[in-house]
């Protein structure tokens, strides 16, 4: 049975909120209609340092975007994390790519495997590329689902901007070309959101991508202090997804460690 990932989501657009419909689907038609906004910028700095790739993909204005998620299913343990993805690995980002299909950019990552953590059966330094939601887009092709909202008070000259924005969402971090990841992935059904090629993304997005930190350790990305009603922080909430987050970061550290001992 394929395991997929709907992603509902509520976007905050500089002073608006809208909601978008789901984003990540499959297609079987051609690709035309795919926006491939830094597709030619890749290409050309293809052989240069990941400095000068970075500083070349990350040279625009950073908007956030927040972002809720709703998940078909959840999980509560580091073991019920993996067993949900198809392939689990640990690499180092060696390129990036973006598209936009349907007004909302993604970035594919080229990664070089390190090691095969569990699932499929790859070879070490095999490539593999993997999809992280946000990314560059045409600030007009962002705005245009809201463009003809008049409450949201949006200049002409946004609503027809040809420059080039950096779009994050929620909790979601962007690679760099260089870190090392490890991720819980599953392969996307070809087509989807029109990308060409194949490519994997991650099982829960920012719940399943731990990025190495300076210590060597691989870690989740820190999740924002819930806001209760009244303006208080929700510390029960914090205080269980602080643990779950915990457990995932040691589970997935004492897998690399024993996975790096085999080898």
């Amino acid at each position: 049975m394929k395991k997929k990932v709907i992603f509902i989501c509520l976007i905050t657009i500089f002073t608006a909120t809208i909601f978008i419909k789901p984003v990540i689907k499959s297609r079987t038609n051609n690709q035309s209609d795919s926006l491939k906004v830094s597709e030619v910028k890749s290409k050309k700095i293809k052989n240069k340092s990941a400095k000068e790739i970075n500083d070349s993909f990350y040279n625009h204005e950073r908007l956030k975007q927040w972002v809720e998620m709703s998940y078909i299913k959840s999980v509560s343990t580091f073991s019920e994390l993996i067993d949900v993805g198809e392939l689990t690995f640990n690499g180092e980002v060696i390129n990036l790519h973006s598209f936009v299909y349907d007004n909302v950019p993604f970035t594919i990552a080229d990664m070089k495997i390190a090691n095969v953590l569990r699932g499929t059966d790859f070879q070490k330094n095999k490539k593999i590329r993997v999809l992280f939601m946000g990314g560059n887009i045409k600030k007009k092709d962002l705005l245009a689902p809201v463009a003809s909202k008049k409450f949201l008070h949006l200049s002409p000259e946004d609503i027809n901007s040809e420059k080039i924005v950096t779009v994050e969402y929620g909790n979601i971090r962007l690679p760099r070309v260089g870190e090392k990841l490890a991720l819980v992935v599953s392969k996307m059904p070809k087509g989807t959101d029109n990308i060409p090629g194949e490519f994997w993304g991650s099982v829960f997005n920012d719940k399943s991508v731990f990025f190495e930190n300076k210590a060597g350790e691989y870690k989740l990305e820190q999740t924002p202090s819930s806001i209760g009603g009244g303006g208080t922080p929700r510390s029960a909430n914090d205080d269980l997804e602080k643990s779950k987050t915990e457990q995932m970061n040691k589970g997935m550290n004492q897998l690399i460690d024993q996975v790096g001992k085999k080898n």
